[in-house]
C-alpha cells in the first residue's frame, strides 16, 4: 500500500535535501511525476501464493533469525516471513506510526493499563527496564523476552521472538471451518496449558508431540478424519485442563491442497501459533491481533479504550456494545482509506433482543457494504483530495494545498514545516468544507451539525443510512416471524483513515472532546424535539407525556415494528376517514397515515480528526440523564490525569452515575482515547 512518494523521500536524508530545497521542488513542480504517479498497491492475494513459499525451507539459520541472510537466494529473511504472513493471515499494511498494547490476561501487579509502542519499538520482559514490563509473569526473561519492531520500508510493526522458552505466539482467529493456519513440520501451537509440536506432516496424516501440559510426552497421529481437542471426554484429544474449553480447537484436513489446518472453534482462552519453525521468529502485526508472550496476552489496537456495562438498579441488562479496531476491509485499506474503526452502544427497551442483534450484525452489514462500494469510495476520496489528478491539475493547485503538501513531505523526512504538529506520515487532506451549523441552547458547548462535505462524505453517509435501515428491516422480519425483538437505540462511530462519521438513532449519545472541551456531539431523538414532533404528526401520530402515542420514549429506534407500519394498518377505512376529517384522536387531513411513525434513519455528522482531539465517549442515556456533556468531558479528563487508565475511568464514571447521582437505568460507556497522554499537555 506504499505510495511512491513515501519511498522516494525515505531514501533521502534531511541533510542532503533541506526543507527549503524541498519546498522549492514542490512549488516548482519538479516532483509532479512522483506526486501524480503514486497509487496504492493491490492488496495481498493470499490465495495466489504458493504453499512452497510458506516456510517450506524448514528452520531458519541464526543469520536468518537476525534478518541478515536471504531465503531462496536474493530474498531477505523478512521478505520471506512477509510471504508467510500473507499466505496464513492475509494481513494488510497500515500506515500507523504507533500501536497500543492492552492486557488480555490480567493478574495483580500488572499495573500498566496499556502500552503505547511507537516507531522506536519496544521490548517485552519481566524487568522495569523493558518498555513493556510484566513483573508478574515468571515465564518471561528479565529483558527482551520478545521485541516489537517497526519497519519503515513496510510501514508496519512486527513481533519478534527472541528464542526463549514460552516465546511469542499469535492467537488463531476463531471460527469453525476457518482454515488459515496450515500445519507444517516444526510448527508449534498451544491451547490452555498444553503445547503441541508438528513432528511430521504429509498428505495422509500429521504426527503431533505434546510438549507441555497433562499429556506431556505423548505422541498422537491425526488422519484425514481430523480430530478435536478439548476438556470434554468426547474429543479425540481429551485433556483434563481447566484452561481449555469443552471443545477448544480442531485439526481439519483440506483435500483441495492435501493439507492439515489448526482451527479454533470459539474457545474462551484461545489457540495460539508460536513463532518458531516455519514462522522463523517474526510476524507482521495487524490491528485486532492477539499475541501471547510467555503467559501474558495482549491485544493490538489503534486506540486505547475502556468499556463499562453496569445493570444499575434495573432487573435486567438490556444494553450492548461493539468496538472493533479494524474491520479488515482489504480494498479500502489498499485505497488508503484504512484502517476502518467502528464502535457502537445500543440501549435496548422491552428486552435485549434488538440491542444484542445490533452488536452482532450492524458492523458486519456495514463492513460488507463498504467493501462492495470500495472502488467508488476510493475514487471519491481521490476526487475530494485532488491528490491523484493529472499533472496539470497538480500545477493548478492553490498555494494552501502546496503548503499542506510541504508540511507532509517535511514530516515524512523528519523535518519541520509550519502546521506539521504531529509529523504523521500520511497523504495530505484538505480541510473540511465549512457548513452552517446550529449550536444548541444550554451550558454545553460544541457542535451538533458537522459535515465534511465532498463526494466521499455524501457516499459514506448514504451508505450508512441504507445499511441501518436494511438492518432495521431484518429486525422487523424477525418480529413478523414471531420473535419478540422489542427495540433499541444506537449511537455509533465509523472512522475511515482520519475521517469520522457519527451516526445516531435514539437517545444514546456520542461526544468528541477536542482541546479539553466538547467539540461535537449527537442530538437525542426525543418525541418532544420540535422537528421530531413535526415528523410524527405528519405521519398521523401524536406526542403525549413526552412519548410517541403516549408509550415510546424515543422518536427513532431499531425494532419496534408496530410503530413502523403506518396507522392505516391498524384502523378500518371508516376510522381512517374520520382521522382525515379531524375526528378520532384529532386527526389531520394533511397527514400521510401510511407513513411510519417511528424510523431507524440515523442522523449523521462527519468531520476530520485533528491532532488536538483527545477522546470520544459513546454512552446510553443512563449516563447522560445524570451528567451533561461538559461534565462527562471534565470527569474523563480528571480521571485520566489521575490514573491514566481508560478502563478504570469508565468504571468510575458508571459508579458515580449510579451511586452518586442515583441513575436507575442501565449504564454503558465506551471511551476511546484518540490522543495518547493528552492529560500531560
Amino acid at each position: 500500500m506504499n505510495h511512491p512518494i513515501f519511498n522516494f523521500f525515505r531514501r533521502r536524508s534531511m541533510d542532503k535535501l533541506s526543507f527549503e530545497e524541498l519546498k522549492k521542488k514542490v512549488e516548482g513542480g519538479e516532483l509532479d511525476d512522483i506526486i501524480e504517479g503514486g497509487g496504492a498497491a493491490a492488496p495481498p492475494a493470499a490465495s495466489g501464493k504458493s504453499d512452497a513459499a510458506a516456510g517450506a525451507n524448514g528452520d531458519a539459520t541464526e543469520d536468518e533469525r537476525n534478518g541478515e541472510a536471504g531465503v531462496g537466494g536474493s530474498q531477505s529473511f523478512e521478505t520471506d516471513v512477509e510471504v508467510i504472513n500473507e499466505v496464513v493471515g492475509g494481513t494488510t499494511q497500515f500506515p500507523l506510526e504507533e500501536i497500543v498494547l492492552k492486557f488480555t490476561t490480567l493478574s495483580e501487579g500488572n499495573e500498566a493499563p496499556a502500552f503505547l509502542v511507537g516507531m522506536g519499538g519496544a521490548s517485552i520482559g519481566r524487568d522495569p527496564t523493558n518498555e513493556v514490563s510484566v513483573p508478574t509473569d515468571a515465564t518471561l526473561e528479565p529483558e527482551r523476552h520478545a521485541v516489537i519492531e517497526y519497519r519503515a520500508d513496510r510501514q508496519a510493526f512486527y513481533l519478534r521472538d527472541m528464542g526463549h522458552d514460552h516465546g511469542a505466539a499469535i492467537r488463531i482467529e476463531a471460527g469453525s471451518g476457518l482454515r488459515q493456519w496450515r500445519l507444517q513440520e516444526n510448527a508449534v501451537f498451544s491451547a490452555g496449558n498444553s503445547s503441541f509440536k508438528v513432528v511430521t506432516c504429509d498428505a495422509s496424516s500429521v504426527l503431533l508431540e505434546v510438549g507441555s501440559g497433562p499429556l506431556k510426552g505423548e505422541r498422537r497421529r491425526v488422519g484425514e478424519k481430523g480430530a478435536t481437542l478439548g476438556r470434554h471426554n468426547n474429543n479425540e484429544f481429551s485433556i483434563p485442563d481447566k484452561e481449555l474449553s469443552r471443545r477448544h480447537c480442531c485439526i481439519e484436513f483440506e483435500p483441495k491442497d492435501d493439507s492439515f489446518y489448526i482451527c479454533d472453534v470459539g474457545s474462551t482462552n484461545g489457540t495460539y501459533m508460536h513463532l518458531v519453525g516455519p514462522y522463523r521468529g517474526l510476524w507482521r502485526l495487524s490491528l485486532s491481533d492477539h499475541i501471547l508472550v510467555g503467559r501474558t496476552g495482549f491485544s493490538v489496537n489503534r486506540y486505547d479504550f475502556g468499556v463499562s456495562e453496569e445493570m444499575g438498579r434495573r432487573q435486567s441488562m438490556e444494553d450492548a456494545h461493539v468496538l472493533i479496531q479494524d474491520l479488515d476491509l482489504r480494498r479500502l485499506n489498499a485505497g488508503m482509506l484504512g484502517p476502518v474503526f467502528f464502535a457502537g452502544v445500543f440501549d435496548g427497551h422491552g428486552g435485549d433482543a434488538t440491542s444484542a442483534y445490533l452488536s452482532a450484525h450492524l458492523h458486519a452489514n456495514l463492513a460488507r457494504a463498504l467493501e462492495e462500494e470500495a472502488s467508488t469510495l476510493v475514487k471519491a476520496f481521490k476526487k475530494d483530495t485532488g491528490f491523484y489528478g493529472g499533472a496539470g491539475a497538480h500545477r493548478g493547485r492553490s498555494q494552501s494545498f502546496i503548503a499542506d503538501m510541504t508540511d507532509f513531505l517535511a514530516s515524512v523526512m523528519g523535518g519541520s514545516g509550519e502546521g506539521s504538529d504531529e509529523g504523521y506520515s500520511q497523504l495530505p487532506l484538505p480541510p473540511p468544507v465549512p457548513r452552517p451549523h446550529a449550536t444548541p441552547s444550554g451550558t454545553d458547548e460544541g457542535n451538533c451539525n458537522f459535515r465534511l462535505g465532498g463526494d466521499l462524505d455524501r457516499r459514506v453517509s448514504h451508505l450508512m443510512r441504507r445499511v441501518y435501515e436494511e438492518t432495521d428491516g431484518d429486525i422487523s422480519r424477525k418480529e413478523d416471524e414471531g420473535k419478540n425483538m422489542a427495540g433499541s437505540t444506537a449511537t455509533t462511530i465509523l472512522i475511515l483513515r482520519d475521517r469520522i462519521w457519527l451516526a445516531n438513532v435514539g437517545d444514546s449519545r456520542t461526544l468528541l472532546c477536542r482541546g479539553g472541551r466538547v467539540h461535537a456531539f449527537t442530538l437525542d431523538h426525543k418525541p418532544d424535539r420540535a422537528d421530531e414532533t413535526a415528523r410524527i404528526k405528519a405521519a398521523g401520530g401524536f406526542v403525549i407525556h413526552h412519548r410517541v402515542l403516549g408509550e415510546l420514549a424515543v422518536s427513532r429506534a431499531f425494532g419496534d415494528a408496530e410503530y413502523k407500519k403506518g396507522i392505516q394498518q391498524y384502523v378500518g377505512q371508516d376510522d381512517l376517514n374520520s382521522l382525515r376529517q379531524g375526528g378520532l384522536m384529532g386527526g389531520d387531513a394533511e397527514a400521510d397515515y401510511s407513513r411510519p411513525i417511528l424510523t431507524a434513519e440515523p442522523e449523521i455528522q462527519s468531520l476530520k480528526l485533528a491532532p488536538e482531539d483527545e477522546f470520544i465517549v459513546l454512552a446510553c442515556d443512563g449516563l447522560f440523564d445524570v451528567f451533561t456533556n461538559e461534565e462527562v468531558v471534565q470527569a474523563v479528563r480528571a480521571e485520566m490525569a489521575q490514573h491514566q487508565d481508560a478502563q478504570q475511568c469508565v468504571e468510575s464514571l458508571s459508579r458515580r452515575a449510579i451511586h452518586e447521582r442515583n441513575c436507575r437505568d442501565n449504564v454503558t460507556i465506551v471511551l476511546i482515547i484518540l490522543k495518547p497522554k493528552f492529560w500531560e499537555a
